[in-house]
């Protein structure tokens, strides 16, 4: 099944290229993290003296807090697009890194994040009447929860035929959502398969850091960066890899 071998084809890449993988990656993950702790301390050091623990909720609510947070999942963001953007490269344009600091491309970056944007709003567009039916629906509790799944499947499966829009954007050769919907014609299956797939590896990795979680807090938080940092090149590579073979109409090999 190609959505099977599409998946197994991007787990290979991330594997055979485990060197580039951490000099692409590290660097913009160890910032993230450096710049939380420095911001997120400096807002909440002040609130957290004296405070009982039964008023973490007040500690939290705070401006200074709430704002340091934001400030971090901004950041968390452009690190993650940061990442992203120089792995479409190096696997669809063999760009290898020369360093541990890779380019900050700022108009992939900021065309990527739009994008994403773009396909968040198109997919809450069209949850609104997916919504809206599987609600009469429910009249019929188990009718209206089937279709609500059915539709939410097939939403999804939708989205993922014009999501190779982020891998065009990152290489600098843009599509447009209707180019890239005629595109991958045919490949329902491959992409239900695959989400199917992707779903479950993601499911196991978030267990084997549990596990590791359960033996040791420390160990599980030291652990859990890798293997985030590896679970997000997996996914990367896959959506690279969909976009080769549909769009490029690269082999899997």
């Amino acid at each position: 099944m190609k959505g099977w071998l599409i998946f197994k084809h991007a787990f290979g890449m991330v594997l055979r290229n485990w060197r580039e993988a951490l000099q692409i990656g590290l660097v913009p993950v160890l910032l993230v993290v450096a710049f939380g702790v420095v911001v997120l301390r400096s807002a909440a050091v002040e609130l957290f003296r004296g405070v009982n623990p039964e008023d973490m909720d007040y500690v939290f609510s705070q401006p200074q807090v709430i704002s340091g947070v934001l400030v971090v999942w901004l950041v968390a963001v452009m690190s993650m697009l940061w990442i992203v953007v120089n792995w479409h490269r190096f696997v669809l344009l063999e760009e290898f890194p020369t360093g541990w600091v890779p380019p900050f491309r700022f108009g992939p970056v900021l065309g990527y994040f739009g994008r994403i944007i773009l396909l968040g709003l198109l997919a809450l567009l069209l949850m609104i009447p997916v919504g809206m039916v599987a609600g009469l629906l429910m009249v019929i509790p188990v009718l209206g929860v089937l279709a609500f799944g059915a539709a939410y499947v097939l939403l999804a499966i939708g989205i993922y035929r014009v999501i190779v829009i982020l891998p065009a954007c990152a290489v600098e050769k843009p599509i447009s959502l209707g180019a890239a919907f005629a595109a991958t014609k045919g490949a329902n299956f491959d992409i239900f398969i695959l989400m199917i797939v992707s779903f479950g590896a993601n499911i196991l990795l978030q267990l084997v850091i549990l596990a590791f979680s359960a033996i040791l807090p420390l160990l599980g938080i030291l652990v859990s960066i890798p293997v985030a940092l590896a679970l997000a090149l997996v996914n990367v590579s896959v959506l690279t890899t969909f976009y080769g073979h549909y769009i490029e109409g690269r082999p899997i090999e």
